[in-house]
């Protein structure tokens, strides 16, 4: 009985933990102010029909979630909360793959034989590490990486242990998928995949029927993706300026990896400071995001960035903590990975996927396949782009950790750290509670987490006819700004015919009736289309993923922990 409500409570620990984070990110950060969204953006539009160039080939499953997502929230699109409803949307279909992600790392972990209390209790800690938070607040595909590998991992496990069917159809789909999402993504499963089972890598190359599945897997899918997009998936990204262009014709020579001026570190860990030091920016950027596109991204709506408590005079600690977290973190961690590399040798992949990660990184800098490294900046070795690998490896060495019983709730101790790093706690002013507390109520769950305190949760009313930003009086320093302040009128549209709503009892009636706020955007946009093989593809990858999730369910629940 004491062990049921122990694990009851662990188990609530981990929901609460889960949901929590996610309102953490929604209403603190603002995605559309994000890493490269500009940029990729324009991957949704040309997704939702729009006539726009885009940046390459990169990931035509994500980026057509994120628009599908998006479009299905179009009704409650209205004059001032385009942003709001993007960046919803991006972050329920980030929370969304991420949610998949652990389900395959749960599974993953308990057939290597970890106890679903120790496993939750990883979970709980790994919502709120803030490399992981690199991959849920940003518009880009690595958190998609993230959804399937785990998976990818279970399918394989499954298939070299009962080599049937159904596991080598789910390995295939899930590969072929993660093999087509972006071409460093793509290395970096390759190289993990091959550490990982590099006892076993001569017995699936001999599998001809396995690797002929995959690859006709894969060509499918680049075929498809050639057929939406018109690039092929090896094709150079767009560049906007031969100035951008040749920012990163160039390669890193090996002072690049090997410089490191403690000093400067210490005293100055700030933005592009540190642009000739391979071992600065990972130290700096693991987890207090050193290139400033999270909580060091300071833009009106993103408010992480904003009003944290000076808790001390020392004017290094004050200004530099995040960093110094950071670099006693990063340190920390990678010294438990070659050390339980060492101890644990069948586990050694699992532990090394973030070096290998940057291995990948490492070559793409010397020029293979191409030129692709900023001198100026070292951005292309951002955390965030093995941030996938960085996540499962975090959580592996958690468990590890959890072999003395003793380290478990010592590792608690972790959340408050991670949430310094990030900028917390804060002294949040009255205006910036109020934009939070209407935010919450603009979001999804809010229906269904509502109380008596919590204001109106958004309507397709509410979102069109508010004549303020959300309710809030209208400030121009302020997040969105209005394009119509002086005449405060709404154009509605229902079948071509439009209407100029000057209140808010008359756009109420309009709505009822069956009017929709016109917003040339929206007019402009359809309901995306995914093609006929990535539909196919994706399909089953689905039936699969609810296949292998009730099997391996009904085993676990089944079974005692030890």
């Amino acid at each position: 009985m004491k062990r049921k409500i122990n694990n009851f409570f662990i188990t609530v620990i981990f929901f609460f933990s889960t949901i929590t984070s996610y309102f953490f990110g929604l209403l603190f950060y603002d995605s559309t102010s994000g890493l490269d969204f500009n940029t990729y953006f324009e991957h949704v539009k040309f997704y939702l029909g729009h006539d726009v160039e885009i940046y390459g080939a990169i990931s035509n499953y994500y980026f057509y979630l994120v628009s599908q997502v998006f479009y299905n929230d179009f009704l409650l699109l209205g004059p001032y909360n385009s942003k709001l409803l993007l960046n919803n949307s991006i972050q329920f279909l980030n929370f969304s793959l991420y949610l998949i992600g652990l389900i395959g790392l749960y599974f993953l972990f308990k057939a290597k034989g970890h106890s679903t209390k120790n496993i939750f209790i990883a979970f709980s800690i790994l919502n709120f590490l803030p490399t992981t938070f690199y991959l849920r607040l940003t518009m880009k595909p690595e958190i998609l990486a993230f959804a399937f590998f785990s998976w990818t991992l279970v399918a394989l496990d499954s298939y070299l242990k009962e080599k049937n069917l159904i596991s080598a159809i789910f390995f295939s789909l899930t590969l072929s998928i993660l093999l087509t999402i972006k071409a460093s993504i793509s290395g970096m499963v390759l190289i993990s995949l091959l550490i990982i089972y590099r006892k076993d890598i001569k017995k699936l190359i001999l599998n001809y029927k396995l690797v002929v599945t995959n690859i006709l897997l894969i060509f499918l899918l680049l075929i498809q993706g050639y057929e939406i997009t018109g690039r092929s998936f090896l094709s150079q990204p767009v560049q906007l300026t031969s100035q951008i262009y040749n920012k990163w014709d160039n390669t890193a020579d090996l002072n690049f990896f090997t410089n490191l001026n403690l000093y400067n570190l210490l005293t100055n860990p700030l933005k592009y400071q540190h642009s000739d030091s391979f071992i600065s920016i990972t130290l700096l950027d693991t987890i207090s995001d050193y290139f400033g596109f999270f909580w060091n991204h300071e833009e009106l709506g993103n408010y992480i960035a904003y009003d944290r408590i000076e808790f001390t005079n020392n004017f290094l600690i004050q200004t530099y903590l995040p960093q110094y977290i950071s670099i006693a973190f990063t340190i920390f961690f990678y010294l438990s990975v070659l050390i339980f590399s060492f101890q644990y040798r069948e586990e050694l992949g699992y532990y090394l996927l973030p070096l290998l990660g940057i291995l990948i990184l490492v070559i793409n800098s010397l020029g293979i396949p191409s030129k692709n490294f900023d001198p100026a900046t070292g951005d292309l070795f951002k955390v965030h782009y093995y941030s996938f690998l960085f996540s499962i490896s975090f959580a592996i060495v958690l468990l590890t950790f959890y072999k003395n019983k003793r380290l478990i709730l010592f590792s608690f101790v972790l959340i408050p750290i991670f949430f310094l790093s990030m900028g917390f706690p804060k002294n949040l002013n009255n205006q910036t509670q109020q934009e939070l507390y209407v935010k919450y109520s603009h979001s999804g769950l809010c229906h269904y987490l509502k109380t008596k305190n919590t204001p109106d949760c958004n309507s397709s009313t509410i979102a069109v006819c508010s004549l303020d930003y959300l309710n809030i009086p209208f400030n121009e320093k302020r997040y969105i700004l209005k394009t119509d302040v002086e005449n405060k009128m709404i154009p509605l549209e229902k079948n071509g015919h439009i209407v100029n709503s000057t209140s808010n009892e008359e756009c109420s009636k309009l709505v009822s009736d069956g009017y929709q706020y016109f917003d040339e955007f929206k007019m402009l946009s359809r309901n995306p289309s995914f093609g006929f093989i990535n539909n196919l593809i994706f399909g089953l990858f689905v039936i699969l993923l609810f296949n292998k999730f009730s099997n391996y369910l009904y085993i676990y629940v089944n079974t005692e922990d030890d």
